[in-house]
């Protein structure tokens, strides 16, 4: 095994471990019992660091597919295919940023997101969209839309979250995580990465603020 550190500033923030010199991401969670082809959740943040910039973190739902294939083990969530999420930089979907679709006032979730503070929710909701009045998937920051979808195709979704974040430390979900990598520990139904203690065997990939 062989500990390594990324050089590449404007990739996003990822903690990774070599193992037979394959980069490992060991920082997402994924919650399977709320899985559905329209999954509802809620995450409720307990810890954030106001000094730190939030940097990897992001949450949403992905296809099943994603966290079997170990292929995807050396991507954040928000470069992974079959994914829908939620980061600092706004949507990414399938991999890619969507600049398109996007709610009025997104902004603002956003924003309130990237500055998240202990108490700021997070949730997956079934809502009704403000301009076809059909019921959809919402994606809401403190109750603000940030991305409305409609899974037509009936897969179904997995909600999920990536920690490799230097602000959001914990969170509170209804439940226990059905799957967590190497690199975030439970408590009850709380989800938390400590990453000084681990300084020593994990090294983290920032990008710039």
């Amino acid at each position: 095994m062989h500990v390594g550190v990324c050089q590449n500033p404007s990739s996003p923030a990822k903690a990774f471990v070599k193992i037979n010199n394959k980069p490992t991401n060991d920082w997402k969670v994924y919650y399977s019992q709320y899985s559905s082809v329209k999954p509802v959740i809620k995450w409720t943040i307990d810890f954030a660091l106001d000094s730190k910039p939030m940097t990897g973190f992001s949450f949403g739902v992905c296809k099943k597919s994603v966290f079997i294939d170990p292929s995807n083990r050396d991507r954040p969530l928000s470069a992974c295919r079959g994914t829908k999420v939620v980061t600092r930089d706004g949507i990414f979907v399938d991999g890619q940023k969507r600049t398109v679709d996007v709610p009025q006032g997104a902004e603002d979730g956003i924003k309130l997101f990237q500055e998240s503070k202990p108490g700021t929710i997070l949730s997956i909701e079934i809502a009704r969209h403000p301009k076809t009045d059909r019921k959809v998937t919402a994606f809401k920051v403190g109750g603000i839309p940030v991305y409305y979808f409609s899974n037509t195709e009936e897969d179904m979704l997995v909600p999920c979250l990536d920690m490799a974040d230097d602000r959001i430390r914990s969170l509170k979900a209804e439940a226990k995580p059905s799957h967590k990598g190497l690199c975030v520990d439970t408590d009850d139904n709380f989800v938390y990465t400590n990453p000084e203690e681990k300084v020593d065997d994990f090294r983290r990939e920032a990008g710039k603020p």
